[in-house]
């Protein structure tokens, strides 16, 4: 297991890359729509973990209420995970409650659930599995 990325919500997502990048000197990595979510996001390397910045793209956007309630904050911390199914079975005998039910895959195919809150002591919890590449 080990930090695959913290999440940030943003209302300007260039502004706030331009930020982590041109001023902090970090790497954008890839930028994407998710539009399961309704979000732009960009990731942005930090040694072998990410920071993921996370726009609305529309006002329906779960994101985008966050937003509207609290402002611009830390979203969520993400656990790169080998066995998603594994841990999701886990997580449920322990009766954690989750923000959707089951595991959901992104287009790219990496696998991830949200752990609800409640059940951390107030952090919103990411676990995702990406895909294996072919040499490893």
């Amino acid at each position: 297991m080990k930090l695959h990325h913290v999440a940030i919500l943003t209302k300007d997502l260039e502004a706030a890359a331009t930020f982590w990048r041109d001023v902090i000197g970090l790497q954008e990595k890839e930028r994407k729509i998710v539009i399961s979510e309704g979000v732009e996001v960009t990731f942005l390397a930090v040694g072998d973990s990410l920071i993921e910045l996370v726009q609305p793209i529309n006002e329906e956007a779960l994101v985008a209420r966050q937003i509207e309630r609290s402002g611009t904050k830390l979203h969520h911390l993400c656990l790169e995970v080998e066995d998603i199914e594994q841990m999701h079975s886990q997580l449920t005998d322990a009766k954690v409650h989750f923000v959707k039910e089951g595991v959901q895959i992104h287009g790219d195919g990496t696998k991830y659930f949200f752990v609800h809150p409640k059940s951390t002591g107030g952090v919103l919890l990411e676990i995702y599995e990406t895909l294996k590449s072919a040499d490893g």
